[in-house]
């Protein structure tokens, strides 16, 4: 379930008129944990709370929770309530933030609210360094990385 690169590239660069610069499969993330901490955990220790996480843009999480529930999706749901635990939901989860985005460029094209916007992708560049800061921190990034260039 990946999204073409066509789609991708036409989901990227209709946001990119907008004026904004994505760089996915860049390295633009950040890890709280310490190169020398971080060899010393398991991935099942790395599970990091998602709603903390998310505290600091909160506006990330509301949009995860908006489509998740928009499009019935109760496994994100879960893993908003507990965590990435493994490579299979890092998976799920990272094809889930590209058909978010996806379909954020939908409402925005046919004049939906969301949030109490008609446009969010100003929100775009917030998405990309929360989620790959996220799943680094879980364990998972080489598995977003590979998503984000497959999608």
């Amino acid at each position: 379930m990946g999204l073409s690169t066509k789609a991708k590239n036409e989901t990227w660069r209709y946001f990119k008129l907008l004026g904004y610069d994505l760089c996915f499969g860049g390295t633009m993330y950040f890890s709280t944990l310490s190169a020398v901490e971080y060899g010393k955990t398991s991935a099942a220790n790395r599970q990091v709370n998602f709603m903390k996480y998310f505290s600091r843009y909160s506006h990330v999480k509301d949009l995860i929770i908006h489509y998740a529930t928009f499009f019935s999706d109760s496994e994100i749901l879960q893993q908003v309530d507990l965590g990435v635990k493994n490579s299979q939901e890092a998976e799920y989860f990272s094809l889930f933030i590209w058909r978010m985005v996806d379909q954020m460029r939908s409402d925005s094209e046919a004049n939906v609210i969301v949030l109490g916007s008609l446009d969010n992708s100003e929100m775009l560049q917030d998405i990309y360094y929360e989620i790959s800061s996220f799943m680094s921190d879980c364990g998972f990034e080489s598995v977003w990385e590979r998503v984000s260039e497959e999608a």
